[in-house]
């Protein structure tokens, strides 16, 4: 186990340790110690460009993807993520104030805890774990291919001598224009199939791969015919080392979790009962396209509809697993969102 070497600087000159640095749970008002791995992020400045927003690493998005406060309407108006995830709205309004006090720069800070958190940090352990050879994600339902772009553009800041293949399956041809838009700007090698994640397509484009570090899939249901097809079951066990899943009932997460118990289950977020119901009400009848009230959190809170998670409660729309792989990770060395030390040195020999 390693301690987080990362410093960030504050006030005038004064250096103190990154390990020091809190994150805001959005849905207590609390304070939880940010996971090691997050501190590793480097803290930088980044020019601010008109028509893009910044994200951690100097991952460059334009803006009309998620900011619904800077053009009135997401690119994606049926995955809201500016209403439904706070640490992304954050980001937006951040960006705008920024740009309104006429600052030519921007320090992006490190994400609010809410129930990206723990994908973040899933995502960001799998770059630094990383051993030999390319690194290599694959994005199954990519949307703008959000999380093989923060996991790349973390690592070109913190191991610039690796290369780097990221592989996308998306079916909207809207987002497929997206992920080719955000991997052009931020020079990412790509690979991109414009159709459903089927199984037989998911074979198809690992075919020729030994090793892939990550897997991150989010295809609104489809998972369960993905992941019980035994061939795919097959593939998964040979060569990928982690599986960031969304899933997307209680059914499929409880039948999935089941299915690959013999994976180290790094982390569970399910959908719970009554809650989806309760965070429609709040989050989408209630609220507005530019979030919930604050009454609506309040509603929430005193409703119970979220789940705990070391870093404090969040509330989820969707359930979430990741499992890391037996055959590549060494279990008595295992990351977990509970670790207080680094944990980097997980994947077998």
């Amino acid at each position: 186990m390693m301690r987080p070497l990362a410093w960030c600087f504050v006030g005038w000159g004064m250096a103190t340790p990154a390990r020091w640095l809190e994150g805001l749970n959005v849905l207590e008002g609390k304070t939880y110690p940010h996971h090691p791995v997050m501190l590793q992020v480097p803290q930088q400045s980044f020019k601010i460009e008109p028509g893009f927003v910044m994200d951690l690493c100097g991952l460059k998005v334009p803006h009309y993807f998620d900011c619904t406060n800077l053009c009135n309407r997401s690119n994606f108006q049926w995955f809201n993520y500016y209403r439904d995830v706070p640490s992304r709205r954050l980001a937006c309004l951040e960006h705008q104030a920024h740009s309104l006090a006429k600052l030519s720069h921007i320090q992006v800070r490190l994400p609010l805890i809410d129930d990206d958190y723990g994908e973040h940090v899933s995502v960001y352990q799998s770059m630094l774990r990383h051993r030999h050879g390319t690194f290599r994600v694959m994005e199954l339902g990519a949307r703008w291919g959000t999380w093989a772009a923060r996991a790349i553009t973390f690592l070109r800041a913190v191991k610039p001598e690796v290369l780097h293949e990221a592989y996308f399956v998306e079916p909207a041809r809207r987002s497929c224009g997206a992920v080719v838009q955000v991997m052009k700007l931020n020079g990412i090698r790509y690979q991109l199939r414009c159709t459903l994640a089927t199984p037989e397509v998911f074979l198809e484009m690992m075919q020729g791969i030994d090793f892939m570090d990550l897997l991150h899939v989010d295809i609104q249901g489809a998972e369960d015919k993905l992941f019980t097809d035994p061939r795919v079951a097959q593939v998964l066990r040979k060569h990928v080392a982690r599986i960031i899943l969304g899933t997307h009932s209680e059914l499929i997460h409880s039948k999935l979790a089941e299915l690959y118990k013999d994976w180290i289950p790094i982390f569970s977020l399910p959908t719970g009962p009554g809650h989806v119901a309760c965070l429609m009400e709040h989050f989408r009848q209630n609220g507005t396209d530019f979030g919930p009230s604050v009454e609506d959190w309040n509603r929430v809170r005193e409703r119970k509809c979220f789940h705990p998670t070391p870093q404090g409660g969040v509330v989820n729309m969707d359930g979430l697993l990741v499992l890391d792989n037996v055959r590549w990770v060494d279990e008595a060395k295992a990351f977990s969102l509970n670790d207080t030390d680094l944990r980097i040195d997980d994947l077998k020999a």
